[in-house]
């Protein structure tokens, strides 16, 4: 059977079914249908089903990056709902038997009880025309055919074009789902039991780097296969002035793909120059404990105290990985054979609002956050470099980063006029760090704000941003441990000075007509320290829309946003001391990044025409453009001189038309068809790049790329309500 005529087989089967009682609308059902009921029960009970035909032309799996849109029948939602006086229970079904599936159920004892359930899988589609010559064994090892390695270690082969013959296609992809549970137990007037489970797993192939040093990278299928489970269960007692809380929320992460082992394509046996095997550490097992308290009491003068404090145990102790897989090289000793990691957290907030008169009202606030990281150095002697050299070099592969972060804000709002209401605020922010190149960081803000919204005609939200941070107890020694220049600055701590401003403004000259102008602008300056990393940032937007409602036959609106953003980075290209060319700065480098967005929505909605059709249309489009530009001095020594990268781009169209006829009250059968396009040119990611496997005897990839696609979507749907 096609699937045009099991579209049209499902809904004729549906009308010769379709009861004649008392049904229950959902939505705006047709009013002028003589076989409805006069009194039509509330409860809310629906199914929409029917059949979904899509042919793609191009990347299938970016259609389907979030979602699943594959050809066949579909019960695309079901909604049933029983209500009572004193109780309710709901179930909730959308897109069932698809990797976007949802479930849920929520059931009520009114005054007494609540509890609700949820399960949602959200794919993530990331290429279904991947190859690799690695076999996935298990979670933690993938191997390659021993005769590709055998052929490449005797020098009768190279990678490319041998890889070409080993190479099996797969579909890339991952999965998540979410699963929720959680209920409220009333005890009495004042007093609620809560708890909340949600467990999130994780599970697929994802692309991952697997290197043997600076020789030879390689990408690989890497397995997921994880999951987190969230416990939150609080105790609240509340009357009219005050409310109190005491509340435990754990975390429990479990990896099942802690380190991953691969063959070495390039040679099948060890040697004490190289391996045949490779091994990295992924994301350990870890947990987390917090026990908090929330307590909050109304004040004279419309005023609150709210406070909040909570402690929190965060540990790991799984198992180290050895200094080498290769057992052609004496293995060190490691001075522990587990992380045995472990960090406290202390969180506090105090906040006090207030609103003593009709033309004002006040907050402020505290708030500290305290990373303890206790976890014990780690110091070695001698190390493995690339699993093929054993080293005398003492060091210290773990620094215990720890901060202390506290946060004071204030800020109001004054009406002094009933059509405008000023707003104020500052906040000051001092952080304090280990094992980073500044000892501490604090940072001023102020914010001013307008917003004028009495008026019938027109309204305006105008605000303005500026702050300044600066480090203190700058440690050169840290870049220099690492062979960084002295001069660089990292981003989330460099000292900067920041202004931004944006407005809305909303005009409505008639009830039925709504017009919106937006704009914002902003910029970062970091030149006042440093040399290298990120100097600087701006950004620009402009916008309208336009709403019309002139009656309830039809809606209309359309909008467009214009983006722009630009960055400028430093760096120099040297090897580390005692290479001369170090501190050269003609061997300096800069890059300015520049990016445009436009981005257009247009819709028009005409609910029942004629009084049973309904018909929609929905327009979204949005292009990106970027560009980079590279800079060296006049008299620059780097060679070859850096070349200028072609702009890449992506657009993004999707046009929507939705129509369904109501046969009765509790019965419509519905067209939609989806028009979906998306376009790339990418010089990374591109196929003009991408053309192949190996791109050298030392460099491998899956055929994971940026692709276009051009999609067609239709749905035939029939929904019931009873």
């Amino acid at each position: 059977m096609t699937t045009r005529t099991c579209a049209v087989g499902l809904l004729g089967a549906f009308l010769t079914a379709a009861p004649a009682m008392a049904q229950t609308p959902i939505g705006q059902p047709p009013l002028d249908d003589s076989q409805a009921a006069t009194v039509l029960d509330p409860n809310l009970r629906s199914v929409d089903f029917g059949v979904r035909l899509t042919d793609v032309d191009g990347d299938e799996a970016r259609l389907n990056r979030y979602r699943d849109l594959r050809t066949g029948p579909v019960l695309q939602g079901f909604r049933w709902t029983s209500e009572t006086a004193t109780r309710l229970w709901r179930v909730e079904a959308d897109n069932v038997g698809y990797r976007d599936q949802r479930f849920g159920a929520n059931v009520e004892q009114f005054g007494r009880f609540k509890g609700w359930f949820e399960y949602n899988q959200i794919p993530y589609e990331q290429d279904y025309s991947t190859r690799t010559p690695f076999s996935v064994v298990n979670n933690t090892t993938l191997t390659v055919d021993d005769a590709l390695q055998s052929a490449i270690g005797a020098g009768q082969a190279t990678l490319n074009p041998a890889v070409e013959g080993f190479a099996s296609p797969f579909e890339l992809r991952a999965k998540r789902d979410i699963t929720t549970l959680g209920g409220q137990y009333q005890l009495n007037r004042h007093t609620d039991i809560n708890f909340a489970l949600t467990s999130t797993g994780r599970k697929g192939h994802q692309p991952w780097g697997a290197s043997f040093g600076m020789g030879s990278t390689f990408e690989v299928p890497a397995p997921i296969d994880q999951r987190n489970t969230e416990i939150a269960a609080n105790v609240e007692w509340a009357n009219k002035k005050a409310m109190f809380k005491a509340g435990y929320d754990g975390s429990l992460f479990n990896s099942e793909a802690e380190s991953l082992t691969f063959d070495n394509p390039l040679r099948l046996t060890n040697a004490t120059n190289g391996s045949s095997l490779g091994r990295l550490a992924r994301w350990p097992s870890s947990t987390m404990h917090t026990v908090s308290a929330t307590g909050t009491v109304a004040l004279p003068a419309k005023s609150r105290l709210i406070a909040y404090v909570a402690r929190s145990a965060m540990a790991s102790d799984v198992d180290l990985l050895p200094w080498t897989i290769n057992p052609a090289i004496t293995q060190p000793t490691l001075p522990r054979t587990s992380l045995d990691a472990e960090a406290e957290v202390t969180t506090v907030l105090l906040r006090f609002n207030s609103r003593p008169t009709r033309w004002a009202w006040f907050n402020a606030s505290y708030r500290s956050y305290d990373l303890n990281n206790n976890t014990e150095p780690f110091h070695y002697d001698q190390k493995v470099s690339y699993d093929a050299s054993l080293v005398n070099s003492p060091g210290e592969a773990s620094h215990p980063y720890s901060f202390a972060r506290g946060t004071f804000e204030i800020d109001g709002s004054f009406t002094p006029w009933r059509n405008g209401a000023f707003r104020i605020g500052y906040v000051r922010e001092d952080v304090d760090r280990t094992n980073r190149i500044f000892d501490t960081t604090s940072e001023d803000s102020f914010r001013l704000g307008y917003d004028w919204t009495s008026n019938r005609y027109v309204t305006v939200r105008a605000g303005y941003l500026t702050q300044k941070r600066r480090g203190e107890g700058f440690d050169v020694s840290i870049l220099e441990g690492y062979s960084e220049q002295p001069g660089l600055r990292h981003a989330d701590l460099s000292n900067r000075d920041r202004d931004q401003a944006q407005v809305v403004v909303t005009f409505l000259p008639t009830s039925t007509l709504s017009l919106n102008v937006n704009g914002s602008v902003g910029e970062d300056d970091r030149t006042m320290d440093g040399e290298f990393g990120l100097r600087s940032q701006d950004f620009s937007t402009i916008g309208f829309g336009v709403d019309f409602s002139p009656s309830d036959a039809f809606t209309m609106g359309a909008s467009y946003l214009y983006e722009t953003f630009s960055s400028l980075e430093t760096s120099r290209t040297a090897n580390p001391i005692p290479d001369p060319n170090f501190f050269d700065p003609r061997r300096n480098w800069s890059d300015d990044i520049d990016e445009e967005v436009s981005t257009v929505n247009a819709y028009f909605e005409a609910p029942k025409l004629a009084g049973k059709f309904d018909f929609g249309v929905s327009y979204d489009y949005t292009k990106a453009d970027t560009s980079w530009f590279y800079s060296v001095p006049a008299n620059s020594t780097i060679t070859p001189v850096p070349q200028q990268l072609n702009p890449v781009y992506n657009d993004w169209t999707q046009a929507r038309v939705t129509t369904a006829y109501w046969l009765r009250r509790n019965l419509s059968l519905g067209l939609t068809y989806m028009y979906d396009q998306f376009g790339v040119n990418d010089w990374a990611l591109g196929t003009q790049t991408l053309d192949r496997l190996a791109h050298s005897n030392t460099f491998l990839l899956m055929n994971y790329g940026w692709e276009n696609y051009t999609a067609h979507t239709v749905w035939l749907k029939a929904t019931y309500l009873w």
